[in-house]
């Protein structure tokens, strides 16, 4: 009689952990809520001089336009800027940006050249996947910029100085 009331007693615990251990999974596993990151991952860049003691000295510039080499889109159009944010191509390992700016009449120009290579990472079922990259060089070709050198190789999603352009 004792060993039956103690099967008994086991049959509902094991029936109400059961139970518990279903709904926390149903519960967790189900998610209306849709992705509310934002997934893109940036590219920070930002404008240098170098002074007379040879430190790095942060500056603005005026009238900067930047467009994305191979694409109508322009992502800057005569703007004051101390730097700019860019998005890499995912499903290539250069990315190219045509810089221009105009002072005194006269239109300079500036190719920035970034070579990256992209690494895929699977973020959740509601937000799919985002690419990570990591720079592997980055150039300059015309007149604004003296040269470019890579601060923080590693694009993920985090605000950090990645290029820094010297003027």
């Amino acid at each position: 009689m004792l060993r039956n009331a103690i099967i008994m007693l086991l049959k509902k615990r094991f029936n109400f952990a059961a139970i518990l251990y279903a709904t926390v999974l149903l519960l967790s596993s189900c998610s209306s809520n849709g992705c509310y990151e934002d997934m893109s991952v940036k590219l920070y860049a930002n404008f240098y001089t170098i002074n007379l003691n040879g430190k790095a000295v942060a500056v603005q510039m005026d009238s900067i336009t930047v467009k994305g080499v191979g694409s109508d889109s322009i992502l800057y159009q005569n703007k004051t800027l101390s730097g700019f944010v860019l998005d890499l191509n995912t499903n290539a390992t250069q990315t190219q940006f045509l810089v221009t700016t105009q002072q005194n009449g006269f239109l300079f120009v500036d190719t920035l050249t970034l070579e990256h290579q992209n690494a895929p990472w699977f973020q959740s079922m509601e937000c799919g996947c985002r690419v990570f990259s990591t720079l592997k060089g980055c150039r300059v070709n015309g007149v604004i910029f003296k040269s470019a050198s890579i601060a923080d190789s590693a694009v993920i999603n985090l605000k950090s100085e990645h290029v820094r352009l010297i003027l």
